[in-house]
Order: structure tokens, then sequence, then C-alpha cells
């Protein structure tokens, strides 16, 4: 790439201290990577003599695949050893090296962030429960006025930033006299965290292994306290090289601090305050200012780089502007665009409106499904891929209905960052296994477990039997035969560890096979052998019995643990992405879309503050009743308004790091305002605003409430959700309808009628609370996904594709109404009607063009003869009623006609693979002899010849239905 001036001067500067503002999409990756390379080719200082320290391992080994590109073979073996990966891999290293003068072993263990947590939870909870026990006085006034729960959480949190904490909680003195409610608070608290940390650091040292805090800690005071130390390796390293360092902590600051010595070493620091966005793990983004301060006084370089290479001018130009009103005047330097601008647009508004009753919940639902509509229009179109989408979240809680969104538009997606594998549904399934090893009449587990794919009871059958079985369900339970293995598992569960419960679980029932048909993607299989590994873990290393683990998991739930889930997607590969800013941080996409912008910061429930930079403080009782309120000392008022400020700020970047990612499109979903916005939607609207970008809330252009959505679980192309009209500005030409071919019957009918009809706006009445639980269209898509995969599967029956598909579209039904289904496809694949071999194409979805208008649908199934095709479509109505369905068997005759392709692979869409759209550019042109309607609770059926005379006469006729209703509608 041809290097700016800054760059060249970023690179180049080898002889000073230099300090790199490296906004988003600059190349500071190759900057970083080049400014060694000079370096190492000036032949001055070897690479043992370069300390480069990355945020993450993983960025570690990329800058090591970068530097090796040019080096020589004797230099790439040495750049296995090189000194170049995070703080805690220098520090640990650094131990290692001084172990004789710390006294402990040259090779001690680290505990993962995880473990160290969990350990500081089990140490807290003993020794507050033990001093509890000891009627301790510490101990039961800190409960008493925190409770427990929360005198737990705020230890924790002190253990976890001890170095912060011990500060803060050892200077404070009071005299028993002059001691207040709070100044007593406090010294429970710091009584009890002596004698926790006490017992942690005991169990540390017999096992000799250190947590991530113990690295930094301790090299910080070897450091400090030895002079030798700490001029040796001032003097080892002739160039320190710190990367992302707007997320370091305070600790890692100070050993930046101790390192840099100008007269003997050159500092090079790369970073951007305005993505710093880890504050929850600890970093400071003042640490980043205070840097670049010791850099210029030591007369170095101040090196900012704005160019950017990655997005639009348009993109650019709203974030610019977006941040020029929120950010300081030291961090809104503005972002430089490199690339040409381009006519098509680069920011579009997806408009939502709903009254002010509509519940946040409601709107997300909606959100979700045209996010999934609005995706799936674009990728059908052959404009985009699923891959060049990535959703945004400030946070995974609410994921569940994009998740629903996109499956019932087969949208494949990868889900990483933030939310945890215990929140899986196959994590939660193993856990109710778990639950009843320890209690067999636990009837929420019970009930979970038979509705889950495990036992696979329906909801009726569940109901009757629980009435049956009021006081023994778990007896009763072991006694069925889908239960056998639980029984043949709780009969021997004493001789059993939790890891080999689950394994038997899943191996007995087949369960991982199951996950695999339901996810090809490989990741609930994937969760289900992390939670296995986990549980493995935790039973030996932390010697946890059953009860221990499923309490363990427990608090981890309430308190929203992000566990990560197991990633299995590669993230280049073809589909959408979901995930936090956090997990993106670093990565870039085409298109972003940033939903739930209604999203409100999460209020803490605590009865503690802590910032660690300024202290601790405590929420009081108003009275000494014990229901009396609390409200907040005046220290911790002062705290908590600090918090508040501090927090806001790493909102307002996390923001910028969000917009930053795209490369070609923001899409941002809007809402009518309602009661209550997050803040993201505050700052948006004022920047949208400038831009002329929000919405007017135009009738014809709304889409209603979710209860009013109803998104076809058919996969392909689909035309418009009922009553869902996108808004896309800056288009420089005119919408295009969609409508779905099931909506042509509906035209001609208000026609002949003399009425208006729904139209291309249609919105239908709300289901009324006399519907069965089995509505007709849910019917049909049940029935449809059994028919296509019967011909491409083996060995598996209709019950448990049945099952299989009542369970992917989330439908509930009783037995009568599953032994209804199952009789009827029975009957259905015996008559004359089925067809012999299944042979031929299924549920392919197309796209034809009628006058102006593109008609949207899914051919169920059609199969070649030698003298053309023949097209089925599968009807699950009650009456035998063809005349309904004439304007449908006319477009799918016209749509087939244009081309037909078969896909590349013959595996089917029940392995993984996606059914390919018509028409086909390249397809061959193929002749419609017959299209056939097959009713199959009747078992009638209704053929209709077709020929080059009767498919003309069908588009003259689709095209007059088109045209009647535009007018009707004055489109």
């Amino acid at each position: 790439m041809q290097l700016t001036k800054n760059q060249k001067l970023a690179i180049e500067s080898t002889e000073k201290p230099t300090a790199i503002i490296a906004s988003a999409g600059s190349g500071k990756t190759e900057v970083l990577t080049q400014r060694l390379k000079v370096i190492l080719n000036s032949g001055k200082v070897g690479l043992n003599q370069i300390l480069a320290i990355t945020f993450t391992e993983k960025a570690a080994q990329e800058l090591k695949r970068r530097i090796a590109s040019g080096l020589s073979d004797s230099k790439k073996q040495e750049l296995a050893f090189a000194n170049v990966g995070t703080f805690h891999g220098f520090c640990l290293n650094l131990l290692k090296e001084q172990a004789p003068l710390l006294h402990f072993s040259d090779n001690p263990s680290v505990w993962d962030e995880h473990t160290a947590k969990l350990a500081i939870h089990r140490h807290c909870r003993e020794q507050l429960l033990k001093a509890l026990d000891a009627k301790e006085p510490n101990a039961l006034f800190l409960v008493e006025e925190l409770e427990f729960r929360h005198a737990l959480l705020l230890l924790e949190e002190l253990l976890q930033f001890r170095w912060h904490a011990e500060k803060h909680i050892g200077t404070r003195d009071y005299g028993p006299k002059t001691m207040d409610q709070e100044g007593r608070l406090l010294e429970a608290t710091r009584n009890l965290y002596k004698k926790i940390l006490e017992s942690y650091t005991e169990e540390k040292s017999r096992r000799q292994t250190l947590d991530f805090q113990d690295l930094e800690i301790l090299a910080l005071n070897l450091l400090t306290t030895n002079e030798e130390v700490l001029k040796n390796y001032q003097n080892r390293f002739a160039h320190i090289l710190v990367d992302e360092v707007q997320d370091i902590n305070d600790l890692q600051r100070e050993l930046i601090r101790l390192l840099f010595n100008p007269s003997k070493n050159c500092l090079c620091v790369v970073g951007d305050p305005k993505q710093s966005i880890y504050r929850f793990r600890g970093a400071n983004v003042e640490g980043f200012k205070i840097i670049v301060d010791w850099i210029v006084k030591a007369g170095g370089h101040l090196v900012e780089l704005n160019e950017n290479f990655r997005s639009r001018p348009e993109i650019l130009q709203f974030v610019n502007h977006t941040f020029q009103q929120l950010f300081s005047p030291v961090e809104k330097t503005a972002l430089v665009a490199t690339r040409e601008r381009r006519k098509d647009p680069a920011l579009e508004i997806l408009a939502i409106s709903a009254d002010l009753k509509t519940s946040k919940e409601e709107r997300r639902k909606t959100e979700a499904l045209l996010i999934a509509q609005t995706i799936q229009k674009s990728c059908s179109q052959g404009k985009k891929s699923f891959g060049d989408f990535a959703l945004l979240f400030q946070s995974l809680s609410d994921v569940r209905h994009y998740e629903k969104a996109f499956k019932a538009f087969g949208i494949p997606y990868h889900l990483s960052g933030g939310r945890g594998f215990l929140n899986a549904q196959e994590v939660i399934d193993l856990l109710f296994c778990l639950k009843l090893m320890v209690n067999l009449e636990e009837r929420l587990a019970l009930v979970g477990l038979m509705r889950s794919p495990l036992i696979g009871f329906t909801d009726g059958f569940i109901t009757q039997f629980c009435l049956k079985h009021p006081t023994d369900l778990g007896k009763a339970l072991l006694e069925q035969p889908e239960a056998n293995w639980l029984k043949e598992l709780f009969e021997n569960r004493k001789s059993l560890s939790g890891a080999e419960i689950l394994s038997e679980a899943v191996s007995n029932t087949h369960y991982d096979l199951l996950l695999h048909k339901l996810d090809p993607s490989g990741t609930k299989l994937a969760n289900v052998e992390q939670f296995i590994e986990l549980t493995r873990k935790l039973e030996i290393e932390e010697e946890m019995s059953l009860e221990d683990l499923l309490e363990y998991f427990e608090e981890l739930k309430k308190r929203r643990s992000t566990l990560a889930p197991a990633s299995t997607v590669d993230q280049s590969s073809n589909a959408c992405q979901l995930m936090t800013v956090h997990a993106a941080k670093g990565l870039e996409f085409p298109i972003i879309i940033l939903p739930d912008l209604l999203r409100q910061p999460p209020q803490s429930g605590n009865r503690h503050i802590f910032l660690r930079e300024e202290g601790l403080g405590f929420y009081l009782r108003e009275s000494p009743n014990p229901f009396s309120n609390y409200v907040p000392s005046e220290t911790t008022a002062q705290l908590k308004e600090k918090d508040k400020y501090q927090d806001l700020q790493e909102r307002k970047r996390l923001l910028y790091v969000a917009l930053t990612r795209a490369k070609e499109k923001l899409l941002i979903p809007w809402h009518e305002e309602g009661k209550q916005t997050g803040p993201w939607y505050g700052w948006l609207k004022e920047a949208l605003g400038s831009f002329g970008k929000i919405p007017s809330w135009d009738e014809k252009k709304l889409v209603g409430p979710a209860s009013r959505l109803g998104p076809s679980p058919q996969k392909g192309p689909l035309g418009p959700l009922r009553g869902c009209h996108p808004l896309i500005f800056n288009h420089s030409k005119k919408e295009i309808p969609y409508v779905a071919v099931t909506k042509l019957g509906t035209f001609e009918k208000a026609d002949q009628i003399g009425g208006v009809g729904d139209g291309f706006g249609i919105i239908p009445k709300p289901a009324g609370p006399t519907q069965p639980l089995l509505q007709g269209t849910q019917l049909g898509n049940i029935v449809h996904g059994v028919l296509k995969q019967i011909g491409s599967t083996k060995n598996i029956g209709v019950d448990t594709l049945l099952k299989k598909n009542l369970f992917e579209q989330n439908v509930i039904v009783n037995d009568d109404e599953f032994a209804s289904v199952r009789n009827f496809i029975h009957s259905f694949l015996k008559s004359d009607m089925a067809p012999p071999t299944w042979e031929g194409l299924h549920e392919l979805p197309f796209r034809l063009k009628i006058s102006d208008t593109v008609v949207t649908g899914i051919i169920d199934y059609a199969f070649e003869t030698p003298q053309g095709w023949v097209i089925c479509d599968f009807k699950t109505d009650t009456h035998f009623e063809p005349e309904k369905y004439q304007r449908q068997m006319d477009c799918y005759a016209l749509a087939l006609s244009k081309g037909v392709q078969k896909p590349a692979s013959e595996q089917s869409e029940f392995e993984g693979e996606a059914p390919t759209a018509l028409p086909l550019e390249g397809a061959t042109r193929a002749p419609i002899i017959e299209t056939r309607l097959l009713f199959l609770k009747t078992l009638r059926q209704h053929s209709e010849k077709r020929t080059n005379e009767s498919l003309k006469a069908s588009k003259e006729r689709l095209e007059k239905i088109i045209y009647d209703q535009q007018v009707s509608q004055k489109i």
C-alpha cells in the first residue's frame, strides 16, 4: 500500500519515542508491522532486544505472521521465541526468570480469568459463612446492613481488583467513638477482605498457581523494589512497542512507566482513545493520555493517523457529524476519507411505527422481522450475500428475537460474544438432567426434560401425565419407555461423575446426531461439548460435587455470566454475524446493522459502588427499620455521578466503534419514538435529523406491531411481510413493489366482489381467542417440511421428521393434533397421488416480474418427465376448493418456465444445503406440461395441463389483476 505522510513518519521515526493515535480503519496494524521491520532491518538491534505487547494472544500471533514475511529463515526461527505477546505473557516470563528472588516455582501454572473468578467466589462465600457461623461482629454487621448476596458481590469485586482495593480500604481509619455507619461498613469490609485474601493466597501457594492480577502485581512490585532487575530490563529492551494502549489498566500503565527510560530505550505506543471500550475489565482511558504526556516530555513524536481506508466517504461524513457533538475537543479529530464516492446509498433507515403503548419486547420482535426480511430480499436479488451483514448489539440479552426471525426466513447466521452458552437451550436441557440426578421430583426440571428432544413428549401428553402423577412424577417418568436411558443413569448416579452423566445422556439419546440435524453449523453440538468439558474441569480441579455444580451454574446464570459460547463458524463464511460491539472490535464488515437502539443502560442493584481510581462507597438504610429503603451516602452519591459520567462516555465510544466497522453501508432500524429510548437512539436522532434522515410517519409506509406480522417460515426470497414497507432513503430509483404469490387470489376476489382488498400493505386481522392451537399456515409449513425431507433422508420415519419440524418451527401440539397430522401424511404417502420416488426439486423460491411488480413465492415440488415438468403444490385445506389457488398455480408455471437449474450437489437441504433460487442466470428453459394441486386431507387432486398458449393467457390475466389492484390502491 502507498503510505501517507503520517504513516511514513510513524514507521520511520524509530530513533525517538512515538505515540501513534490510530483512528478506526487507518491501517495501524500494518504501520506497527512496518515499524518493526524497519527496526530489524536497521541491523542495530536483534529480535531479542524488542518487546512488543498486544492486547490479545491472537493479535500477537497475527503480528508475528506479518513480521515473518520478508525475514530470512534464521530470523523466522528466532521470531518463534521473540518477546511478542500480551502483558500477562511478559509478566509470566519475567517472574519465571526471577523465580529465585521471589522464592517460588520457576514454572507456576496460571489460572484463566474464569477459574480465578470461580475460586474467588468460593473463598468469599466460604469465609463469609464461616464468619457468620462464628458470630463475628464484622460479618454479622455487613450482612445485616447489605444482605448476604450483596456482601458477597462486594467482597468478590474487591478481590478481583485488589491492587486498587488495598489503596482505598487500607488507608481510611476510624476510632470506635467517631465511626459512623459507613465507617463501620468499611471497617467490616476491610477485616473480612484480609481474611479472604489470606485464604485465597494460601490456596494458590499450595497449588503453585497464580491468577492474572498476581502476574501484574508481582512483576510491578519486583521492578519497583529491585533496582538491579529494573535496570536489567530497561537495558535489555532497546525498543518497547505497545498496541491498543487505550485499553490497558492502571497496573499495566505503571509497568510501561518503569520499563521506559528515554536514555536507554525507545517507547512506541499505538491506540485510539475514541475506541476505549473495556472499562468493565479495568481499562482506564486516561492512561493513554498520561503515556502520551510521557512521550512528548521525552522529546518524542505524536503522530495522528486520521486517514480511513475502510469505509466509504458517505459513512465517514455521518460518523464525523455524529461525534462532532458527542466527543470532547481533544477526541473529535475527523476521519479523512480515502475512497471514492458512489451514488448508491451508504446510509439506509428501516422505519418502524408503533403507538406509545407498544412494549419494547414487541418493538424488538417487529424490528427483528423487518431486518430479516430486508436481508433476505437483498440476498435473494443477488445484490448481497448473507456474509456481508453483521448485526452489532450493545447486549445480547434479547438476541433470541433476532435468531427466531432469521430462522423463520432461512437466513444462516453465527452468534458470538457475550450471551454465554449456559443460556443455550441445548445446555439447559442437559442441566435438567443433572438436576434430576439430585432431586428426581423437581417438577420444573421434569417438565423441561420431557419437553426437550431428550424425551420428546408433546405438551398435551405432559399435561395429562402431570395430572395423573401429582406426587410421584419423576418415579412415573422412569417407567416410560422413552426414559429408559434416564432410569439407567439415575440408578447408577452415585458411581458416575456429572460429566459422565452428561456424556451418557447425549450418547444414549443420540442427542448429538439430532443437534447436528437441527444445526449443521455445529454450534449447538459444540456448546454441549463445551458444557461437558467445563463440568469435567470443575469436578477435577475444583473437586465439586453434583450439588456444588448445580449451585455454581445457577449463580452464573443469575449474574448473567458471559461464559463465551463455543465458536465453530468461520467469520468469513456466508452467514450473517450476530455479535456484541466488543466482539466486533478490530473487525470490519460490508454492511453494519445497529439493532435494538431503544436499549437503555442496565441499572445496578448493588448496595455498594467501587470506582477503582476513586474509592468505595455504600448505600445505607434510611432508618434502623430492616425494611427501609437504601440511599447513597454523600461519598457514594459523588462516586455515582462520576461512574454515570464515565459510563456515558464509554457508551459514546462503543457507538463509535460500531459505526466504524462498516465498509459499504450502515443500516439503522428506526422506531417511532416511544416513552423510553436509549442513549444511542438519542444521539443518532440528532445526527440523522441533521442529515434529513428522520422518517415522516406516513401511514402507507409503516411497519405494524409484531403481533400483526406473519413471516412465513418457508426459506428463500420472500416478498414483503404483511404490513411491512421498509423506508429506504437516498434511493435513486423508485422502489419496486413486491407481493407474495399467495395474495394474488385475494386481489382477484376483492376485485370480483367490488372491494379494495388489503393490497400490498395487507394487515391480517388478529387471531381470535378461540382459534385452534395449530393454525392453518403453521400446519402447511410443517407438512411441507416433512414432505420435502421424506425423499432426501434415509431411515428417518414420518414421526421423527414431524417432531423435528414442530421443534424447529417452535409449534406446540397436543396428542390428537399430532396423530391427526401424522395420519393424513401417512395416508397421502400410501395413496396414488404421492410421487413414486420424490426425486426432483423441492421448495424452490422464485421471483417473477409481472408488469412493474415482482411476485415472490416458493414452489413446493417439481419433477421432470420426458415430456416436461410437472409442478405439485401441497394443500392441507379441509375442503376441496382448487379455484382458490388458480392464480397461484399460474405463477408457479410461469416462474418455472423461465428456467430450471438443479443444485450443484445432490445433498439435501435437510443436510444443510440451501435451495436454489429461480429463475437462474444461464438456466435451461423447460416446458411445463402440468400443474397439480394435491389436497392431502381429502386425498383429492386437481390437475391442469399447461401449454405455451395457456401460459400466455395466464400472464395476461395476472397483469390485469395486478393493474386493477394498483389502481384501486392508487399506487
